[in-house]
Order: C-alpha cells, then structure tokens, then sequence
C-alpha cells in the first residue's frame, strides 16, 4: 500500500471519528444552569479534528509524487526501508498504548495526581514521537507543562470541570 493510500485512509477515519464526536456532542442534554451548551467543547474539538484531517489530506497530495520509472534496486531499497518503518511504528503504537494504559491506571488508583500524570504522559508522548535528543526533551517538557497547565486552568476557572 502505498504512502497516499494509507494516508487517504488514515484522513477517512479521523473524519469518521470526528463525525461520531459531533453527533455524540449533539446528545448532550442542555443543562438549565449552564451559560454554555455542554457539547460545545466536543463540537469544537470535532471541527477542529475534521479541518486539521483536511488540511493534512491536501498537504500529502500535493507533496508525496507517485513514483513512476523506478529501477529494481530503488524500489528493493524502498521495501527495506518501509517494512523497516512499519516495524518501528509498530514499536511506537505498542509504546503509546502501554503509556496510555499506565496514564488511565494512575487516575483510577490515584498513585499520582492529574497534573503531576498528564505532565508525564504529555512528555513521554512527544518523546516517543520524535527522536530523543536533549532538544527534544526540553521541548516536550515545556510543552507537557504549558500544555497540561492551560488545560488545568481552563477546565477548573472557565468551564468549572472537577478534574480527578
């Protein structure tokens, strides 16, 4: 399979996800004491997931060329070099997978705080995605920290979610 046809897939269930959340932010009863509707923060992640998909689908189009005239040795090089990315990515999916298990384990067992584990999950996250380096690890600090600290605020002073 190749790159655009993963991507087109990928883009295919990001818009699919979004559409669910819309229509699940759609069932949310309207509460009597509410300034806002409770679907409103759903519906703005949805949109925003369905625009950042587009945008994404239009930039791979127009930057990945189909290969047409590759030689033998190219296209064995090519199928080293992707059956060697699929099996790193693998590696990363299993990796997110453990952190988000150990994240959701540490809310429910309260071993640490929301803050204290969101910090960690957001960092070890952009890690796993990237190459570690010390760049890279100051720049996943400071964005976990930033990241988790405005999400904390704007949960508990604007919309007056009671985190765990």
């Amino acid at each position: 399979m190749n790159t655009r046809s993963r991507e087109g897939l990928l883009a295919l269930a990001c818009l699919l996800i979004a559409a669910l959340v819309y229509w699940s932010a759609d069932q949310i009863p309207v509460s009597l004491m509410a300034k806002i509707s409770a679907g409103l923060v759903p519906k703005m992640i949805a949109v925003s997931l369905a625009l950042v998909t587009c945008l994404h689908l239009i930039m791979t189009f127009k930057s990945v060329p189909e290969a047409e005239d590759e030689d033998s040795q190219g296209a064995m090089k090519m199928d080293v070099t992707e059956s060697e990315s699929e099996g790193f990515s693998v590696w990363r999916v299993l990796f997110s997978s453990m952190l988000l298990g150990l994240f959701i384990l540490c809310l429910e067992q309260g071993w640490l705080g929301f803050w204290l584990s969101a910090c960690l999950f957001t960092a070890l996250g952009i890690v796993l995605l990237s190459e570690i380096s010390v760049r890279s690890l100051v720049l996943a600090t400071m964005i976990s920290l930033l990241s988790v600290s405005l999400t904390v605020l704007l949960f508990t002073r604007v919309f007056t979610v009671i985190l765990p």
